[in-house]
């Protein structure tokens, strides 16, 4: 490692591309120490948790892209994936979690993991054993999570399975808290009217775009070289698909929707939405949004919604929040 990492969030700061956060800071400076030791730690977990919008993505970005040895990354669905396609087709008497990591991952390599969340118990009883492997291995292991590591697969089926190792977790991982204030149910710093009036989008619009504003048509409403306006009911309506979601993606840095709503009742138009806010997310889009129906409606009372895709647009939301306040927004 060339520079210390604190000197890399530095860097990242003094080119604009973050805020100073103490408590990212503090976290790095631990992480760091933990990653330098002479010898391997005896658990080389590391598991970062905290509120949705704190800052866990960004600071393991920076952690992944400063960490010069081997190193790969995958969101949790994806991982779980991999894991589907290429491990558990195979298991047979002759099979062991300590072969494939060995065969998989090499010694200090980094494995960062995004979103993780034990979600039923096929997946727990391979965490049960792929975790303990990996750290045999000397695998560094980096997971960020909304869970505090006592709330893992928290009243699931056979949750006992893995109370040993929820219990390692806790007490012999480098656990890491990130945390703010800010509470999305909290009205007195949501002001509804904020997100529900297109006078904001508006603000945002001229605030970020580049060049020429251009009326659109169809699902597009506005765009600029930069930012895509979208009306939020015509955009996850066929003919639109994926390929306009990607193509959408690539193009613009930044894009706006307007009149989010609940589309639960129709599950096309919601594998659609979930969809789209899959790959704005992986393309680290920014992305502003006003609501036609309460934000808790959407984001907090709509169970067919899925976690993954709350979480995302809760971290959005607090991006636009932050935003706002800059503006000096108020109702």
């Amino acid at each position: 490692m060339n520079i210390p990492l604190e000197e890399y969030y530095d860097k990242h700061i003094e080119d604009g591309a973050l805020l100073d956060n103490p408590s990212q800071r503090f976290s790095l400076l631990n992480i760091q120490h933990f990653l330098q030791k002479w010898m391997y730690p005896s658990f080389p977990f590391i598991y970062i948790w905290g509120t949705v919008g704190s800052g866990k993505s960004t600071m393991t970005d920076i952690i992944y892209n400063y960490y010069p040895r081997y190193k790969i990354r995958y969101h949790y669905s994806d991982f779980v994936t991999f894991i589907s396609n290429e491990v558990l087709h195979k298991i047979s008497k002759s099979f062991s979690w300590n072969k494939f990591v060995k065969t998989t991952f090499k010694r200090g390599q980094l494995l960062y993991i995004d979103e993780w969340v034990i979600e039923d118990i096929t997946q727990a009883m391979m965490w049960k054993d792929l975790i303990p492997a990996l750290m045999k291995r000397k695998v560094y292991v980096i997971i960020t999570t909304n869970l505090k590591p006592t709330d893992i697969y928290l009243n699931g089926h056979g949750r006992a399975h893995i109370s040993d190792l929820i219990n390692t977790i806790a007490h012999k991982a480098l656990v890491v808290e990130l945390s703010q204030p800010f509470d999305f149910r909290n009205q007195s710093q949501l002001t509804p009217l904020t997100f529900n009036d297109n006078r904001s989008l508006e603000k945002i619009f001229d605030s970020v775009s580049q060049g020429e504003r251009k009326k659109g048509t169809g699902p597009i409403k506005y765009s600029s070289k930069s930012v895509l306006w979208l009306d939020f009911n015509l955009c996850i309506h066929p003919p639109v698909w994926r390929h306009d979601y990607m193509s959408w993606s690539n193009d613009f840095k930044v894009v706006i929707i307007e009149g989010v709503k609940s589309v639960s009742s129709n599950k096309n138009l919601l594998a659609n939405w979930v969809r789209f806010v899959d790959i704005l997310y992986d393309n680290n889009n920014s992305v502003y949004c006003s609501y036609n129906d309460s934000i808790q409606s959407v984001l907090e009372q709509d169970v067919k919604l899925p976690l993954r895709t709350r979480s995302r647009l809760k971290s959005w939301l607090f991006v636009q929040q932050q935003f706002y306040s800059n503006l000096g927004e108020t109702h």
